[in-house]
């Protein structure tokens, strides 16, 4: 049985990412397990790095925050994105014990746009934030040939970022301040929020753009959430609202996914495994939805 694991700091009840690649190992007829495990410290963080070098049935681990950039510095070897942002989301296990790391954030959040039917090479895309989650995005977007218009409450980091990716890549990613953003709505052609506004608890009913923001864009342009609890966030209703179409953080993990079964298993995910996945993980968000609603 080969064995895969995600590994966060919270608890791992709360991740629905095994049932996702449960879904594609039951469809495959895989023998394959994946599950969720806490790792709250760095301290037991390191002991899941060193049981998956050390028990050769482990495949591989996803990485969650706030862990990213701390296993990238403790693989064996860093490849594509993963190598240019330092943050690591996907480690394969090989058989001599070595951990290989890859970030597939950024591509499923790439390729869940362009399944939607987004354009991007030579397009303005408008990224909100400069966390963690964008690092991997707005790396993918501007490989892919988007002109990139990066905004962030704190522009320094903006800057920051946007240098990186311009030193990596020579292009011109251009950053500024959340306040200039109504500037770039007028001719993007995605619109893609990053920051944590959206997300469960208190910040469920914030949305990084008012209505009046998002009559501001053509009306071809897609809106996008990586947030995925819950699945309709506050920017996505305000969005579909206004007729704009909208792609779901849901589909990022899935894409995600599709991307990472490449990496652990050295083969393409069949394309029929795809709607498998999303309908485990819009069963499941429906369900917790439910059980938040109801609490």
């Amino acid at each position: 049985m080969e064995r895969l694991f995600v590994v966060g700091a919270r608890p791992a009840k709360h991740s629905l990412t095994p049932l996702v690649w449960n879904a594609i190992f039951r469809k495959l007829k895989m023998k394959a397990q994946y599950e969720a495990v806490s790792a709250p410290t760095s301290e037991e963080l390191h002991r899941v790095l060193y049981q998956a070098r050390a028990e050769k049935e482990v495949v591989g681990l996803n990485i969650t925050m706030p862990w990213k950039e701390e296993v990238a510095r403790h693989v064996d070897s860093l490849y594509g994105t993963a190598k240019a942002i330092g943050a690591v989301n996907t480690v394969k296990c090989t058989e001599g014990g070595e951990l290989h790391g890859y970030n597939t954030d950024g591509w499923g959040a790439v390729h869940a746009l362009m399944a939607a039917g987004a354009k991007l090479r030579g397009e303005t895309v408008v990224v909100a934030g400069a966390g963690g989650a964008a690092k991997s995005i707005v790396f993918e977007l501007a490989s892919a040939g988007a002109l990139v218009k990066l905004h962030n409450r704190t522009v320094s980091r903006a800057i920051e970022l946007a240098g990186e990716v311009n030193g990596a890549l020579g292009t011109a990613v251009e950053a500024a301040g959340l306040d200039d953003i109504d500037g770039n709505l007028g001719d993007a052609t995605v619109f893609l929020n990053t920051t944590s506004l959206g997300a469960l608890g208190e910040m469920r009913e914030a949305s990084i753009l008012s209505a009046n923001q998002v009559h501001i864009s053509r009306p071809d342009c897609f809106f996008m959430d990586v947030v995925y609890r819950p699945r309709q966030t506050a920017l996505l209703t305000l969005a579909a609202s206004a007729g704009r179409p909208v792609v779901f953080g849901s589909e990022m993990l899935v894409m995600q996914a599709v991307k990472g079964f490449e990496h652990f298993f050295d083969r393409k995910l069949p394309e029929e495994c795809i709607p498998t996945m999303q309908r485990a993980l819009e069963t499941a968000l429906r369900r917790r939805d439910r059980q938040v609603e109801s609490a």
